[in-house]
């Protein structure tokens, strides 16, 4: 890795204001889809008339609307981590930058 400039600095903090609406909506819907899928296993969990409990809940987790949310809450949970890593990495190069100014100039 070459050395982080103050243009390096700004693209990360570019990037993290940029990119803070569209993170904070991936993991608003990703909660919203752990939410729901609870609802729809409790909902199909009662809709079944006989059985055990693990049966049940068998029977719910196999339900499609069950599997669609899965599908819908992996697509949220896989945008949320993405940006999450990219974030970091900006978050990374910004204190990096902190920390090489501060010893150069003997901070540390």
């Amino acid at each position: 890795m070459g050395m982080i400039t103050e243009q390096d600095v700004e693209e990360a903090l570019d990037y993290l204001r940029d990119s803070a609406q569209e993170y904070s909506q991936w993991r608003a819907l990703e909660r919203y889809y752990e939410h729901k899928l609870k609802r729809i296993e409790s909902i199909e969990f009662v809709n079944v008339d006989k059985g055990a409990v693990e049966f049940k809940r068998m029977v719910a987790r196999a339900s499609e609307n069950y599997g669609q949310c899965l599908e819908d809450y992996k697509d949220a949970k896989y945008n949320s981590e993405l940006l999450s890593a990219k974030r970091m990495g900006a978050q990374l190069t910004i204190s990096y930058y902190q920390t090489y100014t501060r010893a150069k100039v003997g901070g540390y």
